[in-house]
């Protein structure tokens, strides 16, 4: 592929994914025909659920034993109460820990063993102490506290590079040939950091289930509509760019009607999902990944980007503007998402793991909000984990203490475990193998354990 149309690809206005199945393969009679597709036990996904904005970790993930005192005084307004958090139960990384109540349905995740922590985690060059970053000998990711680029830097970004990919979009096109196929990598707006690969594209699934393209019904092969805009595809021109858009067009295409078909074909999901955007694109997800295994499909990655957890006010509250609303309906989500998972038999096939741009200050600031931080709490869940822990190292949640990286003692944490770690130990499982991981990860050659223990 030549530069000029890998940048017209990576640009915006690239009308969401090319290279799908091609529709005739759920046209053929739909997903009872499909089931016939050699080995489709070989089939595994991984969601990530990427909340917008930097999620305060501080408050999702809590000490409830003696360093729920640091807690309190650090948090002032912000503290929840100790009754009102739900218990992990036993003790993991040195403390016994509860969650924020509006994702108490993780709890039961936690207590079976399918859902594990990670403190403390963020984008990391090579390892860092707070000391060593405030002694001015430590290593920070560029940009450090910018939401656009902080967020592109967890997906995959170097902080360099004016092509921006992203780690599972780069790993994906790393995997073994027998592993490759259309329709690998999906989101569900223009946030596609973390699927964008060189060159393969990535496809934008609809938030809600659409029969129609335009004016035309992509699930009815007669329409004229449909005809046309399939005419108009297979045309050619002497302008580059004009057959550059007639290829988008084409493969546009191909990707929505398979996507109808896929979804029209698959039966509703077990959980009670709710009407919130979230809900809706958990919702699909889960509809897309059974159809995708059923199709014969091997390795899928999702980008569920969503949430507003930039709170430097009203943090508090049960608005869906405040972090306390927000954990709520992403607490129902996943609990009917994974209830979707289970009835589909999908168990032991998806991992699903939440990101966010960055943590926030354990001290408040006016409003009863919080500021851009660092090292952030991230959950990972699904039939292979082996979780009921808390990997990593939780800080210390005293304001000025051994991990507070910020001069005016706010309470940032310098990060101990990477994102690289999260990304290296999650596409090993879905087949990337260890002389690949340096050339996906550039930076994994710097931690002395590249891989972490949750699978």
């Amino acid at each position: 592929m030549n530069s000029t149309r890998r940048k017209f690809l990576h640009s915006g206005l690239s009308i969401a994914g090319m290279g799908a199945i091609g529709a005739s393969t759920w046209l053929a009679g739909g997903m009872g025909e499909l089931a016939n597709a050699d080995d489709l036990g070989d089939y595994k996904a991984l969601v990530c659920v990427f909340l917008n904005g930097g999620n305060d970790g501080n408050n999702t993930l809590i000490p409830v034993d003696a360093a729920y005192g640091d807690y309190s005084r650090a948090r002032g307004g912000l503290a929840l109460s100790k009754d009102s958090l739900t218990a992990l139960g036993g003790s993991s990384a040195g403390h016994q820990f509860a969650i924020h109540p509006g994702i108490a349905p993780l709890a039961k995740l936690y207590q079976n063993k399918t859902l594990a922590w990670i403190a403390n985690m963020g984008t990391l060059v090579q390892p860092v102490t707070a000391s060593s970053i405030l002694a001015m000998k430590g290593v920070t990711p560029p940009f450090l506290f910018s939401h656009i680029d902080q967020t592109n830097i967890q997906q995959g970004w170097d902080g360099i590079s004016s092509n921006i990919t992203g780690w599972a979009g780069r790993a994906i096109e790393a995997l073994a040939p027998n592993l490759r196929h259309p329709l690998q990598l999906l989101s569900y707006n223009n946030n596609t950091t973390l699927l964008r690969g060189m060159v393969t594209p990535v496809t934008s699934a609809p938030k809600q289930y659409a029969n129609n393209f335009g004016p035309a019904n992509l699930l009815k092969p007669t329409d004229t509509q449909l005809q046309a805009l399939q005419s108009i595809s297979q045309l050619t021109s002497a302008n580059d760019w004009d057959n550059i858009r007639l290829k988008n067009l084409k493969q546009t295409l191909s990707d929505a009607q398979s996507i109808a078909y896929a979804l029209a074909n698959v039966p509703k999901p077990a959980g009670n999902f709710g009407t919130d955007d979230l809900s809706i694109m958990l919702q699909q997800t889960v509809k897309l990944m059974l159809a995708g295994k059923n199709a014969g499909l091997k390795r899928q990655v999702f980008l569920v980007s969503w949430g507003s957890f930039d709170t430097h006010s009203g943090q508090l509250g049960t608005s869906q503007l405040n972090q306390d609303g927000q954990l709520a309906t992403l607490g129902a989500g996943l609990d009917a998402f994974t209830q979707s998972i289970d009835g589909f038999g999908l168990t032991n096939n998806v991992i699903t793991f939440s990101m966010s741009d960055f943590a926030r200050t354990l001290q408040p600031v006016g409003g009863n909000g919080s500021d851009h931080a660092w090292g952030n709490h991230h959950f990972v869940m699904g039939g292979p984990v082996q979780g009921g822990s808390v990997l990593g190292t939780f800080p210390s949640l005293t304001l000025g203490g051994a991990d507070d990286m910020d001069i005016a003692k706010k309470g940032r944490w310098a990060p101990t475990t990477s994102t690289d770690q999260l990304g290296a130990t999650l596409m090993t499982w879905m087949g990337l193998n260890a002389t690949q991981l340096n050339k996906v990860f550039p930076n994994l050659k710097n931690f002395s354990t590249p891989l972490l223990n949750f699978l």
